[in-house]
């Protein structure tokens, strides 16, 4: 399908290195990112990290393993297509990084009394809705009050400083 789509020309001139200060005092972009370390920070210690370990720790074996990251995966696809078309209009993204957080607190809060697999399946769930609640929502509000010529730099800038929390998580 990405055979079809075709690059448009930049909307203005180019971003000058002496602009990038300005856009740094971007509340919003620096808030937004800041949140974004958090949610990698918890993803990349949790979801992709300490539930595997914990998982084995309790029996998982190998096809469970897999069907872990399935059973994330499902709810986060299908999530991801509610916020951008339904919820992100209906609630807001306020309240859905709030839920999102809230959900990621009791997700790290519950995960290591996880008696079973059963338990861990349906926490890898709720990981797969809370990390669409925040991150695809961070990712679509951080660069909303950016000049549209300066969005794909203060995205640059958003992406870049997240995947320190990608780093720093584990």
């Amino acid at each position: 399908l990405c055979l079809f789509v075709r690059n448009s020309a930049p909307a203005g001139a180019p971003v000058r290195l002496q602009e990038v200060p300005g856009l740094l005092r971007d509340r919003n972009l620096l808030a937004c990112t800041l949140l974004a370390v958090l949610t990698q920070v918890v993803a990349f210690s949790t979801y992709s990290g300490f539930v595997t370990n914990y998982a084995v720790d309790i029996g998982a074996q190998a096809a469970q393993l897999s069907l872990m990251s399935i059973v994330m995966m499902v709810p986060l696809v299908a999530s991801n297509y509610l916020v951008a078309s339904k919820w992100l209009n209906r609630f807001g993204a306020r309240s859905l990084l709030a839920v999102g957080f809230g959900l990621t607190a009791i997700y790290c809060v519950v995960l290591p009394w996880a008696p079973a697999m059963e338990w861990v399946y349906v926490l890898q769930a709720l990981a797969g809705v809370s990390n669409t609640l925040t991150m695809s929502v961070l990712l679509g509000v951080c660069v909303q009050n950016v000049d549209p010529g300066r969005r794909s730099t203060a995205m640059g800038f958003f992406q870049a400083i997240y995947g320190l929390g990608m780093t720093a998580g584990p």
